[in-house]
């Protein structure tokens, strides 16, 4: 739990933006890296993945968001708000 507190204040959901820019950017193409972000999270959506709630923000999306009683605790925008403030409009 102290691990977990710890990593929450290290990344932030800014900081997610900017990195999904700058693969936008390395990539050349910004719809590609929304598709790969969007098919990500329907993955998590339809075959959850059993992380602990103290390892998940090291994942790319978060692994826990099937579960309500982690939302207030989540660390990861939704892949829907990532989509978004990438190409500026959801859904894709």
């Amino acid at each position: 739990p102290v691990i977990f507190l710890l990593s929450r204040f290290v990344q932030s959901k800014a900081s997610l933006h900017h990195l999904d820019e700058e693969a936008a950017e390395l990539i050349g193409n910004p719809l590609s890296v929304a598709k790969a972000i969007w098919r990500i999270g329907c993955y998590t959506e339809t075959l959850p993945y059993p992380a602990a709630p103290a390892v998940s923000s090291l994942f790319f999306v978060n692994p826990l968001a099937h579960k309500n009683w982690t939302r207030s605790f989540a660390n990861h925008p939704s892949p829907e708000q990532r989509i978004r403030h990438l190409l500026g409009y959801y859904p894709i």
